[in-house]
């Protein structure tokens, strides 16, 4: 029952990404740099809520420079959730850094929550990248 729940969650967390980039969008490039170099700021900060609220906007917005930041993040940190905001925006990025981080935290990250969600990530990164190639080869 848990795992389903997880799923759903995971899913319902996956479908926002498209209004916030809509938003994001709509600002122009310098609003739009200073609105990533607050979240950049705001990841680092002591302050839990503005830390995972940062973490999960820069996935939303698939901000690339956030990768490296957000590695560290999802490594170094002590908190489970953080380190799952950081594993789900990287996967939401996409970047091939994020999703490489994502599948050694399967291997090394010592709480079990993480590694099993980290898992979830990579695998549906892995199915996604396989359905393109699937897709575009059949064309």
């Amino acid at each position: 029952m848990s795992k389903i729940l997880l799923l759903l969650i995971v899913a319902l967390l996956l479908q926002t990404s498209i209004s916030a980039e809509v938003k994001f969008a709509g600002q122009n490039e310098n609003q739009q740099e200073r609105t990533i170099q607050s979240l950049l700021l705001g990841i680092n900060s002591d302050n839990f809520g503005l830390k995972s609220s940062c973490t999960y906007m820069l996935g939303e917005l698939k901000i690339s420079h956030a990768v490296i930041p957000l590695m560290k993040l999802l490594k170094d940190n002590n908190n489970a959730e953080l380190k799952i905001a950081a594993a789900l925006a990287l996967y939401k990025i996409g970047d091939e850094r994020g999703i490489y981080a994502i599948k050694k935290s399967i291997q090394f990250e010592k709480d079990e929550r993480v590694r099993k969600i980290c898992d979830l990530f990579y695998r549906s990164f892995i199915g996604k990248k396989f359905l393109k190639t699937e897709v575009l080869s059949v064309k």
